[in-house]
């Protein structure tokens, strides 16, 4: 029995609209969700590097790694304290699956663990920030 040609198209257009909505759905899924309980307390970054692991070395004006300076203290109500090399800010946070804004600055959760956190800069050089978590906590 041969199905007519429009018949065949509608059925073919229909699984693969099947199949693009469940690889949307599925990639939707790998994401690492963290909750805010995840990061609270206090952080320190010990490293900086770019995506490929290098120390920064071959890209800074003066030959030398890069140096980082940054603490990061969350707080259980949305405020985070983000001290750097400029500035000490006190400001909101939001953390969505693996993604943290802290004021203006976004950041994509690398690796969470007990005592390290890895951020990936969205913006800016697009570099890895290392921070360990301060043993007051």
């Amino acid at each position: 029995m041969d199905l007519p040609k429009n018949k065949v198209f509608v059925n073919m257009r229909r699984i693969v609209l099947f199949i693009i909505v469940t690889i949307c759905f599925s990639y939707e899924g790998l994401s690492q969700k963290y909750n805010k309980e995840d990061i609270m307390g206090a952080w320190t970054a010990y490293k900086e590097t770019t995506l490929e692991g290098d120390d920064g070395s071959s890209i800074t004006f003066s030959g030398e790694p890069f140096k980082v300076k940054l603490d990061l203290v969350f707080y259980d109500n949305s405020k985070v304290k983000r001290i750097n090399w400029i500035e000490e800010l006190d400001t909101v946070y939001s953390l969505k699956k693996d993604t943290l804004r802290i004021s203006h600055f976004i950041y994509t959760i690398k690796k969470l663990t007990l005592d390290e956190l890895v951020l990936k800069e969205e913006k800016l050089m697009g570099n890895l920030i290392y921070l360990h978590r301060n043993s007051e906590n």
